[in-house]
């Protein structure tokens, strides 16, 4: 008997359709990072299906901009591919050594190939695609610095919010951390991070005003949503989550304000981790929140037994150090806690 075949992508949406309920709740926002139009028929269903759902949705496509200079090689095929309408007729090239096609026998030989010729420059930006992890492994062979063109990893968003919300607690924030915890994929009001990420114009990138703004912009979008919403209790809910140089210092911070940042974090994780299903329906998701979540209890156990009433910035590093790197690999720990 012949087995069932795969569905495709139309039969999985409209499976998904019906169940759009049962998620709704737990979905705060979706960011679409391909312009809407371009999605196919049935991706415009379930975005018009999520919408009515209450899920907003929000147009995340960046225009794309040539970034070569003009008259180069690859300055002309950037803006050959970007204009509208197409340009017809053949690409002139000048054969200036800005654009390059490399032809191999298999994809290691061309990844040695393209790390060989890097290593006779001084300046250059690698992208990968499909086959970065060959990138990778040619360019270490080579003695350069592992470039992380490895496999994702799924571990690395979550348990980066528990150290960046800490960071950018320092007063001044390091400009580094505050833009990474701005354009995290993971944490709590994550639309309002990013529309403020995009004010990051000059360093360290804290315009109290700006922010301000964004935040405003942000508080009358969800009420525009739900007229009935407790603007001041939405307001209160922002403001520890943009804990921007409440330390007052450089070096060390109140345990109070320590324990309160953490507490935060291991709640938030704590929720998420209860929203999903455990037991043998245990997804990675599930096992990266559960992870997440032990990571910040630890430190907030950790904090609760400090002698003293601040601790210093070398102190509290260490710790995150050693309990994120412990709680990384807890796979197959057991929920401290109950799901329900």
């Amino acid at each position: 008997m012949p087995g069932r075949l795969s569905p495709c992508a139309a039969e999985r949406v409209a499976a998904l359709l019906p169940r759009l309920g049962w998620v709704a709740a737990a979905v705060e926002e979706i960011a679409l990072l391909d312009p809407r139009s371009d999605w196919p028929v049935p991706h415009q269903r379930l975005f018009d299906a999520l919408e009515g759902a209450g899920i907003p949705l929000l147009d995340c496509a960046s225009p794309l901009v040539p970034g070569a200079s003009d008259g180069t090689d690859l300055g002309s095929l950037q803006r050959c591919l970007t204009a509208e309408p197409a340009p017809t007729g053949p690409l002139s090239l000048a054969g200036d050594g800005t654009l390059m096609l490399l032809h191999c026998l298999d994809s290691q030989a061309g990844a040695n190939a393209l790390c060989l010729r890097l290593a006779s420059q001084p300046n250059h930006l690698l992208i990968a695609g499909g086959d970065a992890f060959l990138l990778g492994a040619a360019a270490c062979h080579r003695g350069f610095a592992d470039p992380g063109l490895g496999e994702p990893s799924y571990w690395r968003p979550p348990l980066q919010l528990l150290p960046l919300v800490i960071q950018i607690a320092w007063s001044p924030p390091g400009a580094e951390a505050l833009l990474q915890y701005l354009t995290l994929p993971a944490g709590p009001y994550r639309s309002l991070r990013r529309a403020i990420a995009k004010q990051f114009t000059d360093l360290p990138g804290h315009d109290l005003d700006v922010w301000q703004a964004e935040v405003d912009a942000f508080v009358q979008r969800r009420l525009e949503k739900d007229p009935a919403a407790d603007e001041a209790g939405l307001r209160q809910g922002i403001h520890p989550w943009l804990p921007v140089g409440e330390a007052g210092s450089r070096e060390a911070m109140t345990r109070d304000l320590a324990m309160r940042l953490v507490d935060q974090v291991a709640q938030y994780w704590r929720s998420r981790y209860g929203s999903l299903p455990h037991g043998e329906l245990a997804s990675a998701e599930s096992r990266q929140y559960l992870a997440a979540f032990q990571a910040a209890d630890a430190l907030g156990i950790a904090l609760r037994a400090w002698d003293g009433a601040e601790i210093s910035r070398e102190q509290l590093d260490r710790l995150l150090d050693m309990l994120c790197r412990a709680n990384q690999i807890g796979e197959g720990c057991p929920a401290p806690f109950s799901p329900d």
